[in-house]
């Protein structure tokens, strides 16, 4: 019994790698689409292997890695150069602006066995969940396993290690609270 599923689980595996290969080609031939038609035109693919209907706006060389592990909430905006992993799930609100450079992660490496290579150590996914109306501002970082509470603003550059309540500005390496917006 164990033989098959072991069987099962490399095929299901080098079906996500056939998936992974053919969005890849795909989005690089979209990325070639230009002006605001061909924001819409990733959108309307990046929408229809998405969870949730919506049609995101996505600017171009922004990078998405299982868009089928997303789901989608009306009016986003996804900036150029971003780059989305996933992986571990990831779900957008409404009304989220993602600035340009955007890093969002669904997962970390595993690096705690000295003895090991890293690289032999696998990972460990999170889900990253950003409420409504929430502003990441360009080249922010959200690591795996964060909430975004709805209305929050990530400042440029910041690093999001914690979770984030709702209406809180954070900024700086680690992204700590600097304000509210109420």
């Amino acid at each position: 019994m164990s033989s098959r599923i072991s069987f099962k689980s490399r095929i299901a595996g080098y079906l996500y790698l056939v998936a992974d290969e053919i969005w890849d080609i795909l989005e690089t031939m979209l990325s070639l689409v230009p002006t605001g038609f061909g924001c819409m035109v990733r959108g309307l693919f990046v929408g229809f292997l998405a969870k949730g209907g919506h049609v995101p706006y996505i600017r171009r060389n922004c990078h998405i890695f299982r868009p089928w592990k997303m789901k989608i909430g009306k009016n986003i905006s996804l900036g150029r150069f971003s780059s989305i992993n996933a992986v571990g799930g990831i779900e957008f609100g409404d009304n989220v602006r993602v600035g340009p450079g955007v890093m969002i992660s669904t997962l970390n490496h595993r690096f705690e066995n000295k003895k090991v290579p890293i690289v032999k150590q696998g990972a460990k996914y999170g889900k990253v969940v950003i409420g409504s109306d929430v502003w990441v501002g360009g080249n922010a970082s959200i690591m795996a396993g964060i909430n975004i509470g709805e209305g929050a603003v990530i400042a440029a550059g910041a690093v999001v290690t914690h979770h984030v309540e709702a209406y809180t500005v954070v900024a700086g390496v680690p992204a700590r609270k600097i304000k509210t917006r109420l």
